[in-house]
């Protein structure tokens, strides 16, 4: 039985995604040379959400300053880049660790179909499509580990979204559009729909959610090849699909729960 994870994991959890964003923000400058190293740790990592500081603008400004000082003296050699701009931001992961844990540990806001949400209409989408988000509501169990979860609420977001706005196009973009075991879920229109697989990186879990295991740990593994290739292993995908086709798709995961188990709320 899975364990939630303790609060040392935690800790080794923002050291080493932390240090990740340093080693990513060294090979990606490398590559584009044009872009400004405040800009890559602002726009294109997670280090202002893991500092507790993207909500100040004072604070963000003078540490990214600071930690573009620290690239400018050692763009030479990432290592001590690394070293040296996780020693500066150590102090804010330890101030607000116990806080950002507490949060872990507790179930996803306004998620509204188990570990999926989806949005009210977007200005940016046709009227009848259905924008949705994953989480992780059952942890420290992984959402796949039944394959009867998540098609429930699935299925259960179909039925909430349709008859609350009137959805009937289903449409993500995610990480996970590039993972095996998620394209099991979908019928062959969404596969069929998806879209070419985005080279950018940008500073949510869209794109770094890749890096956190189902207890919320820090996968090593998949941040090894960040590490080695300074690109995704998962590159972000959009794709859709229409609810009539959804639905047909999932009764084959669906269909042997018993007729008293309601879908998930």
């Amino acid at each position: 039985m899975e364990t939630k994870k303790s609060f040392k994991e935690h800790i080794d959890y923002l050291y080493d995604m932390s240090k990740l964003m340093f080693c990513f923000s060294s090979g990606w400058k490398k590559r584009h040379e044009a872009e400004d190293m405040k800009d890559i740790l602002a726009r294109r990592t997670m280090l202002l959400e893991l500092t507790g500081v993207k909500n100040n603008k004072n604070d963000e400004l003078s540490l990214m300053e600071c930690l573009n000082d620290i690239f400018k003296e050692n763009k030479s050699d990432a290592e001590i880049f690394e070293t040296l701009a996780f020693n500066k931001i150590k102090h804010y992961l330890d101030k607000d660790a116990r806080l950002s844990y507490e949060k872990d540990n507790t179930p996803p806001e306004g998620y509204n179909a188990g570990s999926l949400k989806y949005d009210a209409p977007l200005k940016e989408l046709p009227s009848n499509h259905c924008n949705f988000h994953i989480s992780n509501a059952i942890y420290p169990k992984s959402i796949f580990d039944d394959k009867t979860y998540l098609p429930e609420c699935f299925m259960t977001l179909l039925d909430k979204s349709e008859k609350e706005y009137g959805y009937n196009v289903l449409r993500t973009y995610t990480w996970l559009n590039s993972h095996p075991r998620w394209l099991e879920l979908f019928p062959d229109e969404w596969k069929n729909n998806m879209s070419t697989p985005d080279n950018e990186i940008w500073n949510n879990l869209g794109f770094w959610g890749q890096l956190i295991t189902a207890r919320k740990t820090f996968n090593h593994k998949t941040a090894g090849y960040i590490r080695t290739n300074c690109e995704l292993k998962y590159k972000p995908r959009a794709s859709w699909c229409s609810f009539s086709a959804m639905r047909k798709h999932l009764e084959k995961f669906i269909r042997t729960i018993p007729e008293e188990t309601h879908y998930v709320q």
